[in-house]
């Protein structure tokens, strides 16, 4: 669970923990939540309340996400701190944190071992009081990259 300390309220998020995601994702209905100052009186974005650009965000499989523009958050989990970039999107699912903010804010750990041929990456979540282990191992082939192993 994150803490977000925005308007000078705390308010608890639950995210989606995707080790596979580059981006930060917060659907707007969130947003709408987290920083209800960022709408006009008919609830319609303000022109000024995201940070415009032209990133395309695509989900696995290809699918093109429609993103409305991003905003900095801060982000809290547990005691460590750090001001995440979230991309808003019209989406109906869980706000999301990727990677790089899951290793920053440590909700995950994860160690890399290689060899000439092999690369093993384990990726460690806690999820409640569960550790949850992924491995993925990769495998290079005529310069070529190809998933060999994941569970």
């Amino acid at each position: 669970m994150n803490e977000y300390f925005v308007y000078p309220r705390k308010i608890n998020l639950q995210c989606k923990v995707d080790t596979g995601a580059q981006s930060n994702v917060l659907p707007i209905r969130l947003l709408r939540i987290i920083a209800p100052g960022k709408f006009d009186d008919k609830g319609n974005l303000k022109p000024e309340a995201l940070e415009k650009n032209g990133a395309v965000l695509s989900a696995y499989g290809g699918f093109i996400i429609k993103q409305l523009g991003t905003i900095n958050i801060p982000c809290k989990y547990k005691e460590r701190k750090i001001n995440c970039i979230f991309y808003v999107t019209d989406t109906s699912g869980p706000a999301i944190l990727g990677l790089k903010a899951c290793i920053a804010l440590k909700v995950v750990s994860y160690s890399v071992h290689s060899t000439a041929s092999m690369l093993q990456l384990k990726i460690q979540a806690l999820v409640g009081k569960v550790r949850i282990t992924s491995k993925v191992m990769y495998h290079w082939k005529s310069g070529h990259q190809s998933v060999v192993n994941k569970t």
